[in-house]
């Protein structure tokens, strides 16, 4: 049976970790030689956390530092286009539940996502039907709609 057990320290307290955000990651040379680089089959997001558990995989740390400081304006490379960034954001998980997980798995979280992208549609539609901020609902329901025909599938 696994057991887990959840390391709840303060924030400001340095300790290892499973992953860290890519916003800012400090990577020693001889890691890069034996891990190899980011996955770019990732366009964007879960690139890190795919690196990172391959870093692990292979016996190295993962150490969260703090006192380290980095402004990282988050998001604003893909706020620019809503569907795109679900559709970017959907599709590496599920790239990421595939290589680490199985096919069945990665599977299982495609059809999951596309189930809550059509569960959020309903609502937006609904929600429109009542004439709650139509435009923001119109938008909503075109970006959902947009993430379901595009199936969640790598080209």
């Amino acid at each position: 049976m696994l057991r887990y057990k959840v390391l709840d320290r303060p924030d400001d307290a340095t300790g290892e970790a499973d992953w860290v955000v890519g916003a800012c990651i400090l990577v020693r040379r001889e890691v890069i030689e034996q891990v190899g680089l980011l996955d770019d089959g990732f366009f964007m997001y879960s690139e890190e956390l795919d690196w990172q558990k391959r870093i692990k995989a292979a016996g190295w740390r993962v150490v969260y530092l703090p006192t380290a400081r980095v402004t990282h304006y988050e998001g604003k490379s893909s706020e620019q286009v809503v569907a795109l960034r679900h559709i970017r954001f959907s599709k590496s998980k599920v790239r990421y539940f595939h290589k680490h997980h199985g096919g069945l798995v990665g599977e299982a979280v495609r059809w999951w996502l596309l189930l809550n992208y059509v569960y959020e549609w309903t609502v937006e539609a609904l929600k429109w039907c009542v004439g709650h901020k139509r435009d923001l609902r119109r938008e909503r329901m075109q970006a959902y709609g947009q993430v379901v025909r595009s199936g969640l599938r790598d080209q």
